[in-house]
């Protein structure tokens, strides 16, 4: 839980960039993901968002909420072979602002996304 967590940080926790940033910090137990205050979500590098951004980012979220409001558990909804193309197409959607607050283009592979990833958090905690 995060407390006074907003839609952008929904936002960018929902995002692609972060299920990166997840993927290479966190530990993991059995196949599964540790997400961690002091190991993954403190140390995601968020670059400051201008305003344009930020609302892009809360939009994106609020579509995201708004295809996730089905009466479906998130384990459905979230099964690959039948997520809901609203989902999908609203995740997607999600990743194009996020990459693009992050100063990334859509077509960015995963090795782009982290290497930005960690140039920001090297020049953040400098």
């Amino acid at each position: 839980m995060i407390t006074g967590g907003d839609l952008v940080t929904f936002g960018l926790l929902s995002s692609r960039a972060f299920m990166v940033w997840n993927r290479s910090i966190s530990g993991r137990l059995k196949s599964d993901y540790n997400v961690g205050i002091k190991t993954t979500y403190n140390t995601f590098p968020v670059p400051e968002i201008s305003e344009a951004s930020a609302d892009a980012i809360r939009h994106a979220a609020e579509s995201v909420l708004e295809a996730r409001s089905a009466d479906s558990t998130l384990a459905s909804m979230y099964d690959p072979r039948v997520m809901p193309p609203t989902l999908r197409s609203a995740h997607a959607a999600l990743d194009v602002v996020v990459l693009d607050a992050l100063g990334l283009t859509r077509d960015a592979t995963d090795g782009i996304i982290l290497e930005r990833l960690f140039d920001e958090y090297a020049r953040l905690s400098a």
